[in-house]
């Protein structure tokens, strides 16, 4: 998948400056701790599908955003409880209610939620935020 994106191009230009291949929460931590790089759009395309820690990255993301950082999150919605981990897949789906107090109480504001339907049928949910 790395190899794939270092080859993505357009117009001549590389798509991605920097290609980084390392635990998500470790990266996350260590910006954190740098306090160096503060990042004004974040998006996490189906990204929380694997990852169950969503208070840890909640405020991990609060704290490398800036005033006003968009964040926008896509996930499989899970219909009968909170968190729902489907073993056959191994991914988590989860209630849009679930993640938006998550956010919300780490100093995201609301500012759109669209039903989508990913490419294997499953139902999603698009959330967009942005911090206080």
């Amino acid at each position: 998948m790395l190899a794939n994106a270092k080859r993505k191009s357009f117009d001549g230009q590389k798509v991605y400056a920097q290609l980084l291949n390392e635990d998500v929460i470790k990266f996350l931590q260590q910006a954190d701790s740098t306090n160096k790089t503060i990042y004004d759009i974040i998006v996490m395309d189906d990204f929380i599908t694997f990852n169950r820690n969503i208070a840890d990255i909640a405020t991990l993301l609060r704290n490398i955003a800036g005033k006003k950082t968009i964040l926008v999150i896509s996930f499989k919605k899970a219909e009968k409880s909170d968190i729902n981990f489907v073993h056959k897949r191994g991914e988590f789906r989860y209630r849009p209610e679930f993640i938006r107090n998550n956010f919300s109480s780490n100093g995201w504001t609301l500012f759109s939620e669209q039903n989508v339907m990913f490419s294997n049928q499953n139902a999603g949910v698009l959330i967009i935020f942005v911090k206080d």
